[in-house]
């Protein structure tokens, strides 16, 4: 039997025990939306009209000649009848939420597994990000759940081997020295407040991209690229984006945090390189005192600015709040302008609305609690 007609006969047996619970019919206005999938980047890129809408970590079949998942071009849920809530396969042990089919119903968009109660399988939702499915494309269940209500039938499917270039004609114009970015800013940095309570650190890998020449993004396609989960050194740490830091009854809610520098880097150089700009410039984790960072600003002609991490509001959570696991109270991220003001402080930007944009600052408060960890970008 060969492995298309393999994956027909287990898949029918796991469709019949889905049932017929379709999400509403989606307008028809599949023409308008595109998903490719990138094999080599683990992404699932959706575009509506040409823009990108969202741009998430996926994980695609084991490459062993019998899960991979197939490459060309498809159209999503041609039929119109395959799309459903829930499925679970009692032959492979697992199941999984939010399906929309792109061969019929054999190969799936879906969430990560799930067990015949419905409840995410942990080992198996840690592998997204990497080949880890039978052949269907395995999304985070926000994303499976976006992608399940938003994206119509009709949609085309691309799936590719290679990494996804975008093309160069998206890009604006990129800026290169130190005088451009402090110039750029002033004028636009009120575009890239953060939109939601807890958005800080997409709503600065937006602003940086931007700097690059990559202005076509919103901060909810880069917040929900992000992976989320429960370690900030590698997934983004937030149960409710629009919600705060403290439970009803003043309790500490430690699952509504953010993330720290390694996914922001890994964020941005993935972007740099979906857009071509791999060549042209480069970012780094560093461990940046506030004198490194002066020196920067004032020497390297290179740097382009830089996010840093401190404790945000120390008059509501101290100089010192708690700590768990790595997570810190309060935490919250700024723009490091690249040049120094006339007086030689920095000039800080918030991604939180405030009239007095840039802060002149002798020194940067409060960033000693994350071991002075800072995103630099830099010109090549």
């Amino acid at each position: 039997m060969n492995v298309f007609l393999k994956k027909i006969v287990m898949t029918a047996g796991i469709l019949l025990f889905a049932g017929m619970c379709f999400a509403a019919e989606p307008e028809s206005n599949g023409n308008r939306w595109k998903v490719i999938v990138s094999i080599a980047d683990q992404k699932t890129y959706v575009y509506d009209n040409e823009k990108l809408v969202r741009a998430a970590v996926c994980s695609t079949g084991i490459e062993d000649g019998d899960n991979d998942t197939p490459l060309g071009d498809y159209i999503l849920n041609e039929s119109g009848q395959k799309r459903g809530e829930f499925f679970y396969s009692r032959k492979v042990g697992e199941g999984a939420r939010y399906w929309v089919g792109f061969i019929g119903g054999v190969y799936l968009f879906h969430s990560v597994p799930v067990t015949e109660d419905n409840v995410v399988i942990p080992e198996e939702a840690a592998k997204l990000g990497e080949p880890a499915s039978h052949g269907c494309v395995r999304l985070s269940m926000r994303n499976a759940y976006w992608f399940y209500r938003t994206v119509p039938d009709g949609a085309s499917v691309h799936i590719q081997k290679e990494p996804y270039t975008c093309s160069t004609d998206k890009l604006a114009s990129p800026l290169v020295s130190k005088k451009q970015v402090t110039s750029w800013l002033s004028f636009h940095e009120h575009e890239y407040y953060q939109q939601h309570l807890l958005s800080c650190e997409a709503a600065l890998v937006r602003l940086t991209l931007a700097i690059t020449g990559i202005r076509d993004l919103d901060e909810d396609t880069i917040l929900y690229s992000f992976p989320w989960g429960t370690d900030p050194e590698k997934s983004f740490v937030c149960d409710n984006v629009d919600a705060g830091r403290r439970n009803k009854d003043g309790s500490i809610h430690w699952n509504n945090y953010g993330t720290h520098p390694p996914l922001v880097v890994k964020t941005l150089q993935s972007y740099l390189h979906m857009y071509g700009l791999d060549a042209s410039y480069e970012v780094r984790e560093m461990k940046l005192s506030d004198a490194d960072l002066r020196n920067l600003a004032a020497n390297n002609e290179r740097f382009l600015g830089a996010v840093v991490w401190l404790v945000g509001h120390p008059e509501r959570w101290g100089e010192h709040p708690p700590v768990k696991n790595g997570i810190v109270l309060g935490e919250h991220v700024r723009f490091v302008d690249p040049e120094l003001d006339k007086a030689g402080k920095f000039m800080v930007w918030d991604p939180e609305k405030h009239p007095d944009q840039p802060y002149h600052l002798a020194a940067i408060p409060t960033r000693n609690m994350f071991g002075y960890r800072t995103v630099a970008l830099f010109k090549r």
